[in-house]
């Protein structure tokens, strides 16, 4: 599965300058969105390498390999923190750098923005993979990274409903937290068994 992991992250190559790059333009612009910004850029990366095997019809050649499908199912639900901490990490490092080091940065955003990613990523990834070699899994990509946007300023007004705060932020607090995490390790396990029962069932053409 080592071998796996490593290839979800090489086939990135160049992209991740890229995501530096636009990690670096919404710190420019000073947006204050941590957890947006640290979830959506997550939600990119993971998108980018479905997209990488539906294009590259990957799906035949990885299991002409002597893999078997759980460690590639497995691989996939691994990479996706992975790439989340790399993406945490740069951008506090450019938050620092870029506003030199003036703006304060709190766990609870950052870990905030995980949790998001990560709840939505346990909804989609049983669908991406029963979707897969379907001309709608495209739509399917659409809709995970749409689910991310809309998650971010839902759980803003969830926040301000609650409390009658007239901000949106910070909204990754006390009991909110707790739950949420745990709501999130809950559905990224369920839907890690979910996604290796429909993966094993699914035809590979």
């Amino acid at each position: 599965m080592v071998h796996l992991i490593k290839k979800d992250l090489i086939i990135h190559k160049f992209g991740w300058f890229i995501y530096f790059a636009m990690l670096a333009i919404f710190v420019f612009v000073d947006r204050n969105d941590t957890e947006f910004i640290i979830a959506l850029m997550s939600a990119i990366v993971t998108v980018y390498v479905f997209y990488f095997d539906e294009h590259a019809n990957g799906h035949k050649l990885w299991n002409a390999l002597p893999f078997t499908r759980k460690e590639f199912v497995s691989a996939r639900y691994v990479i996706l923190i992975i790439n989340t901490v790399i993406i945490s990490g740069a951008f506090i490092a450019l938050k620092l750098i870029i506003q030199g080091g003036s703006v304060q940065l709190t766990w609870q955003e950052i870990v905030g923005g995980s949790i998001l990613v990560i709840i939505c990523s346990a909804w989609f990834f049983p669908v991406l993979y029963w979707l897969s070699q379907s001309n709608r899994i495209f739509l399917c990509f659409v809709f995970y990274i749409g689910s991310v946007v809309i998650g971010v300023y839902l759980l803003s007004d969830l926040f301000r409903s609650k409390t009658g705060s007239l901000v949106g932020s910070p909204i990754w607090h006390g009991t909110m937290l707790l739950n949420l995490g745990l709501l999130a390790i809950c559905l990224y396990f369920v839907s890690w068994i979910i996604s290796i029962i429909i993966y094993n069932k699914k035809e590979i053409l």
